[in-house]
């Protein structure tokens, strides 16, 4: 069967699906499991901030709020990369909603929406993990199915 052939019959994802799709398991698997596998206080007590040098040199400050927030997300890639119209709308809301979030937290130097935690290292890395969202609407267009 053909690429064409596999999207018509529904089972095909575009370039931004898998973009989507990625995000989502890097989200949920890579950041929440992973940071409540790391911190398992994070789980009963969410107000609590944790630090670590993560490869020895890269700083990581999470709370168990910044965790949810990337399970949430995680979660609603996850969901919404079932469809290419629903994979384009999770690249721009939760791409918005990351860049959003690491801006303000550059600006604030401190908790974000008066709940999550991150250092200045994952405020970038935020904009970065929204950017790359965005970049998903661009693969959708330039690798077409």
């Amino acid at each position: 069967m053909t690429v064409g052939a596999l999207h018509r019959s529904g089972t095909a994802r575009t370039a931004t699906q898998w973009v989507v799709l990625l995000f989502g398991v890097w989200f949920t698997i890579g950041n929440y499991v992973v940071g409540t596998v790391i911190w398992p206080s994070t789980v009963t007590d969410p107000n609590a901030m944790h630090f670590m040098h993560l490869f020895g040199f890269i700083p990581v400050m999470a709370n168990g709020w910044h965790l949810y927030f990337h399970l949430i997300t995680g979660l609603a890639c996850l969901a919404l990369s079932v469809s290419p119209a629903r994979a384009l709308i999770a690249c721009v809301l939760v791409g918005a909603i990351y860049v959003a979030t690491g801006v303000i937290g550059l600006v604030a130097q401190g908790d974000i929406y008066g709940l999550i935690m991150a250092d200045t290292f994952g405020n970038w890395v935020h904009i970065a993990e929204g950017t790359g969202l965005f970049a998903g609407l661009v693969l959708g267009r330039l690798l077409p199915v």
